[in-house]
C-alpha cells in the first residue's frame, strides 16, 4: 500500500515552491509518490500558458525525482465527458488506478472554510486525507483546522505553514516586464529559458 500525494495545479509556470512543498509532503508525511495534476484550459478557468507548454515546464521541473510523475487524468476525463466533470469526478479516477493506496489531497489555507461545504464532502473525505498548506497571503488557522477535524472525522495534515512569498501570478507579471532577475530563485533555468525562447507570458 502506498501514500500518494495529488498534488493538482494549473501550474502557470510550475515554480520552485510548488516543488520544495511536494519535497516536504515526501518527507514529513512518508510519501511514495506525488502525482502532479495539470489542470487542463477552459474546464475552471484559462491558464495564460497552454496546456502543451505548462506540461513541458512541468516535466522539466520533476523529472529527477523519481517520486514525482506526470498525471494526464483530465486528459482522460475530458476525453470522455467534455467539460463536465468536477473535482470529485478527478480524484474518483485517481482512486480507480490506485484503488489500494492511500490518497493525499492538498487544500490551500484559504479553501478550508468551504471544505465542509462541498457537495460531495461526505464523500470526499472517504476517498482522500487533506495536506493543508499556508499561502503567500492567507495563515492556517488552526482553530478552524482542529473544528473540523473534530467535527467531520477528517484527517488533516499540515506542511509548510511557513508559506512562501511565492505564486504563478507573481512570476508572470516578473516575466511581463522582462524582470527576469527576480525569477533565478523561483523558476528551474530549464524552465525559464523555456519560456525566454517560447514567449510564453
Amino acid at each position: 500500500m502506498w501514500n500518494i500525494w495529488i498534488l493538482w495545479s494549473y501550474f502557470d509556470p510550475i515554480h520552485k515552491w510548488h516543488i520544495k512543498i511536494a519535497e516536504q509532503a515526501l518527507e514529513k508525511l512518508n510519501l511514495d509518490k506525488v502525482l502532479f495534476v495539470p489542470v487542463i484550459n477552459g474546464i475552471r478557468k484559462n491558464a495564460k500558458a497552454s496546456i502543451e507548454d505548462r506540461t513541458n515546464m512541468l516535466l522539466m521541473s520533476i523529472f529527477d525525482n523519481d517520486k514525482f510523475e506526470l498525471s494526464n487524468i483530465e486528459h482522460i476525463l475530458i476525453n470522455r465527458w467534455k467539460i463536465n466533470f468536477s473535482s470529485f469526478d478527478v480524484l474518483c479516477e485517481i482512486k480507480k488506478q490506485y484503488k489500494d493506496d492511500n490518497l493525499f489531497y492538498i487544500i490551500w489555507a484559504d479553501k478550508l472554510l468551504n471544505l465542509y461545504k462541498w457537495k460531495k464532502f461526505s464523500k470526499f473525505n472517504k476517498l482522500v486525507s487533506v495536506i493543508l498548506t499556508a499561502r503567500e497571503w492567507y495563515n492556517i488557522d488552526y482553530d478552524l483546522v482542529n473544528y473540523i477535524k473534530n467535527k467531520y472525522r477528517i484527517k488533516i495534515y499540515i506542511i509548510n505553514d511557513n508559506a512562501l512569498l511565492c505564486s504563478s501570478s507573481f512570476i508572470r507579471d516578473k516575466i511581463a516586464k522582462k524582470e527576469f532577475s527576480w525569477l533565478d530563485s523561483l523558476l528551474k533555468k530549464s524552465v525559464l529559458d523555456y519560456i525566454k525562447k517560447r514567449w510564453i507570458y
